[in-house]
């Protein structure tokens, strides 16, 4: 749950929003911790990030030269495990903030 508040998943998915500057092993290992942490709490907003992750841009698009984003089956596999867990519980409020937490 404290991950959602400071916002932990948040900053990691920043970092890898600049995965071109990463090692593919960093870059791994900081969707394996996402992963870990996503099975204990998740925002709605942090899952939309992963989602955006998924998300293929338009190849008409001659403006924006984005370079796609190489772990879209990591993030898959991460929200299917997310989404496995044992013990899901499907809200859980605390403070403002909404999320999901699955206990240990």
């Amino acid at each position: 749950m404290l991950c959602s508040v400071h916002g932990l998943i948040k900053d990691l998915v920043e970092t890898l929003k600049v995965h071109q500057r990463l090692q593919k092993s960093s870059a791994e290992y900081l969707l394996k911790l996402i992963e870990h942490l996503g099975q204990h709490s998740l925002s709605a907003g942090e899952l939309k990030l992963l989602i955006r992750f998924l998300i293929t841009q338009d190849e008409d698009d001659e403006e924006e030269e984005a370079v796609q984003f190489p772990y879209k089956s990591h993030i898959i596999h991460i929200l299917s495990s997310m989404a496995k867990g044992k013990y899901f519980v499907p809200e859980c409020k605390s403070n403002s903030y909404s999320c999901v937490s699955l206990p240990i």
